[in-house]
């Protein structure tokens, strides 16, 4: 971005601020102010000291760029330009460009009570007061693409110093409120801790990173969380929890409270209908919450209703394949139910074999295999894993061929005497 090209010579080259100066670079100066202001105005140099002249040549620079900046800016992006995409990309390029500079500041040029006064120019207008106006402009140019593109903003980077202070500031009270009733709510410590833990980082100003999307989402966190806590009167732990999935608080802790949650109650039933049921209920209820798409306390991870869905959907699953051989009574005792057939496992893999390629078993021989593994036990193995059928399927001794031929001749000696 050419039109930013004056940051380049102050940081790098021939406009970097220097703690003295020579009888060029004043001249420089004032020839620049007076092509820059009024007669008026011009006349008051002769009222100034060279430092005084040096920062207003800085002040006037900084003015004109940053304004002709702005001006070219609105224009690519509301005349020029027509893709949304690229109007995007060249905002997250402003973005990076003002947080790179603000930072390199913040880090390179002012010391951390320089920081603090940063809004503060002294009188005496040296070098430091220099490098706050350009940290100022900076601050300004940012504030305008927040004002003015806030729908192209990408909401990944990291938040300007003043704007992440002004944002903790105007929801410090909602914060506090939230804290001061929270200790008073009947749920588990464990799920306040969580609460309170993001809190007190929002209070001290302590995310490593707070992004656009960060700050997004404690806005509306914070304003639902503070009605509930603050004025709801059904305060049980099972509403609060409703609340932190309707607005996808999805830190680890609070996922691994509700799986405590979801096994605890799981626990209770003996029988598998009663899980069962209870898991189905459990999965309706997530599945028809309302959540609020848009906020998510962690963006790189799945959102907190999501997680719950999958964990319910995969003990569904796995309660629903128990072995079709294991039958239970109505007090939930389990009961051995599967059909002994007197032959060997390599003999019913070979009955399998003819069956299957005779074609009078479509299912796939893995699915066959599961399922004659769960219904059937064999003479010498009460327990036949589908991995030993699929063994002898392919390796058919002589000794069980001459089994079956046996077999089949009785079989069919047997059906000539119906």
């Amino acid at each position: 971005m050419k039109q930013l090209h004056v940051f380049y010579r102050i940081f790098h080259d021939d406009l970097i601020p220097s703690p003295t100066i020579n009888e060029k670079q004043l001249a420089e100066y004032k020839n620049y102010i007076e092509d820059n202001l009024a007669y008026d105005d011009c006349c008051k140099l002769f009222e100034l000291n060279d430092y005084d002249i040096k920062f207003r040549f800085y002040e006037l620079l900084l003015k004109n760029n940053i304004g002709n900046f702005k001006s070219w800016l609105y224009q690519q992006v509301f005349v020029e330009m027509e893709d949304e995409q690229s109007i995007k990309k060249l905002i997250k390029k402003c973005q990076v460009y003002i947080k790179t500079h603000l930072d390199k500041i913040r880090l390179q040029c002012l010391s951390d009570d320089d920081h603090k006064t940063v809004f503060t120019i002294s009188e005496s207008k040296t070098v430091v007061d220099i490098y706050k106006l350009i940290y100022q402009s900076f601050v300004s140019l940012h504030d305008y693409l927040e004002n003015t593109f806030n729908y192209y903003l990408d909401e990944h980077i990291v938040v300007p110093c003043k704007q992440r202070k002004q944002f903790i500031e105007k929801y410090k009270v909602p914060a506090l409120n939230i804290l001061r009733s929270i200790e008073h709510f009947n749920a588990s410590p464990k799920i306040i801790t969580q609460i309170t833990e993001v809190l007190h980082r929002f209070l001290n100003d302590d995310f490593t990173k707070f992004t656009y999307s960060q700050m997004t989402y404690c806005e509306a966190f914070f304003s639902k969380l503070e009605n509930f806590i603050c004025h709801a009167t059904n305060k049980t732990e099972a509403e609060l929890l409703i609340v932190l999935v309707q607005f996808n608080f999805n830190r680890i802790g609070v996922f691994h409270y509700l799986l405590t949650s979801f096994r605890s109650n799981l626990n209770r039933y003996s029988s598998r209908t009663d899980k069962l049921l209870y898991l189905h209920k459990r999965l309706k209820h997530y599945n028809q919450m309302q959540v609020c798409s848009k906020c998510s306390y962690n963006k790189k991870s799945k959102p907190l209703h999501v997680l719950c869905i999958e964990w319910l959907e995969h003990e569904i699953e796995t309660l629903s394949i128990l072995t079709p051989s294991v039958k239970e009574t109505e007090n939930g005792t389990i009961l051995n139910s599967k059909i002994s057939i007197d032959l060997s496992v390599g003999e019913i893999a070979l009955v399998l074999k003819l069956l299957q390629d005779t074609k009078l078993i479509s299912a796939s021989k893995s699915t066959m295999f599961r399922g004659i593994s769960n219904t059937i036990k064999s003479k010498n193995a009460a327990a036949i894993s589908p991995k030993s059928l699929s063994n002898n399927y392919y390796d058919i001794t002589a000794s069980n061929k001459k089994s079956i031929q046996i077999l089949l001749e009785q079989m069919l000696s047997k059906l000539d005497s119906l």
